[in-house]
Order: structure tokens, then sequence, then C-alpha cells
């Protein structure tokens, strides 16, 4: 669910959707038992390896969790990925479709007017817990109605 500045779910600026919090705590969380085991337990060399690159693994996780945000403010869409910035302003913005990123993964396709265009991280969009296909696609069809209303709000 986003984390919305404003109670008023539907169009308040700005709109901000990001991984929910406990999951980089909990990421973080298993690096830390991981390194502690890889440390203080006395595994030969095979399982220790494979537990350091398990504990790396999750702090790479855990980095990528914190740093995605897709955002929409008064200037246009923006998304935040681990190294860039992505922005699309409101007057550049054509068309938010949902596309096929994975098997059963859906995500938000932002096309410029120049036909350029920004995929959304599916992890901003995908539910955090266990969910229906069916209700996964309504969750990010609904986030990219949500965004395509304040487009249309910004056009005017």
């Amino acid at each position: 669910m986003p984390d919305v500045a404003d109670s008023h779910p539907g169009t308040a600026l700005p709109q901000i959707w990001r991984v929910p919090p406990w999951q980089p705590a909990a990421l973080i969380l298993v690096a830390t038992a991981l390194l502690a085991l890889v440390m203080y337990a006395n595994f030969a060399v095979g399982p220790a390896l494979m537990m350091g690159v398990l504990a790396a693994a999750a702090l790479v996780a855990a980095g990528l969790a914190v740093r995605y945000v897709l955002v929409a403010d008064e200037d246009g869409i923006w998304v935040r990925r681990l190294f860039s910035v992505q922005i699309v302003d409101w007057n550049e913005l054509s068309t938010i479709e949902t596309v096929h990123v994975h098997a059963n993964t859906l995500t938000l396709r932002i096309t410029r007017v120049d036909g350029t265009h920004v995929d959304v991280p599916p992890t901003l969009l995908q539910p955090a817990l266990p969910t229906s296909i069916r209700r996964a696609r309504a969750m990010v069809g609904t986030v990219g109605q949500r965004l395509l209303a304040i487009a249309a709000e910004k056009r005017v």
C-alpha cells in the first residue's frame, strides 16, 4: 500500500509507493544471523561460504528494497532505482499500462510522448504477502488508474 501524505487516497499529492519497511528489516536480520553463524560456529568451509554468500545476497536485497521508490508529485512521476532516478514530467506522459515482466509478474510501463518508457520495479507494486494472481493484477491496475487520474488532473 502506498504511503500517502494526505489521508485522502484519491489524487492528493505526493503519492509514494515503496517496499514495506519490515521486508528490508527482515533481510538484514537474516543476514546478521547468517554472518553470526559463519563467524562463531564451526562449520566446514563449504557451508560457511554458502552462508556468507546468502548473507551478502540478503544485504544486497535489503539495499534494493530501501532504495526503490515510486513517487507521483507536482512535477511528474519519478522512479528511483538502485543507481538512477528516472523522471517523467506530466506534460511528457503518453500512457501508463500494465505489462508482464516475468511469468505472472505485472508492472507498470510509463511511456513518454517521444516513445521512451520507464518500467516500475515490480517489487514496488506487487503485494508484500501471498496473494492470488488475480488480486495482484488488480492491485497493479489500481495504481496505474490512480496515476492516470492524477495525470488527467495535471493536464487540465
